[in-house]
């Protein structure tokens, strides 16, 4: 079922690890609408600071809080691969517009992030759900869509 934020169990445990963030837009799919990782990065620490979505700062602030060097990463779908310190397309990933900010929370693969205009879109841009290129602008919408969190 849902959960009200990402298991920080192993927070003290780590320090770099791997991110891979999927969704499926139908429960009953086994296929990824999107399936990307971010290597060897302090996300999961970044992002476990808190269960509140409002006390989470994470790559905010029209670039003033991205991750330098940024972290190598891949589609997973394509095979594309991004190495390390390879800029993102507009020069930095944006998943929030400032670290109080609770209606946004995506990132994509090389396209910015809040941008609604990538394949690789994940999670949730002014409080429309992302999930590839398919957009919902309610909760309902997306009553069939799932999005997972990994962490190695």
């Amino acid at each position: 079922g849902a959960k009200a934020g990402i298991y920080e169990g192993l927070r003290d445990a780590v320090t770099d690890t791997d991110l891979r963030l999927t969704c499926r837009t139908s429960r009953t799919s086994n296929a990824y609408a999107v399936d990307i990782a971010f290597y060897n990065n302090g996300w999961y620490r970044e992002l476990t600071a808190s269960r509140s979505d409002a006390s989470v700062c994470f790559e905010e602030g029209n670039g003033a809080g991205d991750t330098q060097p940024v972290p190598a990463r891949r589609n997973i779908l394509t095979g594309t691969y991004y190495s390390l310190n390879d800029q993102y397309s507009n020069g930095y990933l944006e998943a929030e517009d400032s670290c109080g900010d609770t209606g946004d929370f995506s990132i994509d693969i090389d396209n910015r992030g809040m941008d609604r205009d990538d394949v690789t879109d994940w999670g949730e841009d002014d409080n429309v759900r992302l999930c590839s290129y398919d957009r919902s602008s309610s909760s309902s919408d997306t009553g069939n869509w799932n999005w997972q969190v990994w962490v190695r």
